[in-house]
């Protein structure tokens, strides 16, 4: 049995709610741009800016705020905050069981794998013609905060964006 085909709105395309961990912030229907940032020895750096094309599907759920995810933020040139997102810490250790390496009892021996070098990941935002910065943070708290407020951890980087 086939399914109907339901018409979903522009402005609910790409999961844009005001909920948690969603993309925050006025143009959040409008066009998009993929920020690539990129970390290295604990120094990140905005490696690209470039529009978004095509039609995305709608996100599952919100990304939940947890302690040591980063909280991406734009904002204009008087640091107003536009826009935020949040994103898994691309330079966070990584812990797996490795199936190849078994401990005295039988157990895949627990490892922890940390990236050797440039760790990149790319955050979506709203294009905003007055953004002029990108801020990262790390979050410590669990719970998400609005536009105007502050989040809970420690900035990470403040970088300028070409006019």
């Amino acid at each position: 049995r086939k399914l109907p085909s339901v018409a979903v709105p522009p402005a609910e395309v790409a999961g844009e709610t005001p909920m948690t961990g969603a993309v925050q912030g006025p143009g959040t229907g409008a066009a998009r741009q993929a920020y690539r940032l990129a970390v290295r020895g604990g120094v990140i750096r905005l490696d690209a800016v470039q529009p978004l094309r095509g039609t995305f599907h709608r996100r599952r759920g919100p990304i939940a705020w947890q302690p040591g995810m980063w909280c991406v933020r734009l904002l204009d040139a008087d640091l107003r905050v536009l826009a935020q997102e949040t994103a898994p810490a691309p330079d966070e250790p990584c812990v797996v069981r490795d199936p190849n390496v078994l401990t005295a009892t039988g157990a895949p021996q627990v490892s922890k794998m940390t990236a050797t070098g440039e760790a990149v990941m790319q955050v979506r935002l709203p294009t905003l013609p007055e953004a002029r910065w990108i801020r990262v943070y790390r979050i410590a708290g669990s719970k998400p905060v609005e536009l105007q407020q502050e989040p809970l951890g420690r900035l990470l980087a403040s970088l300028p964006l070409s006019p």
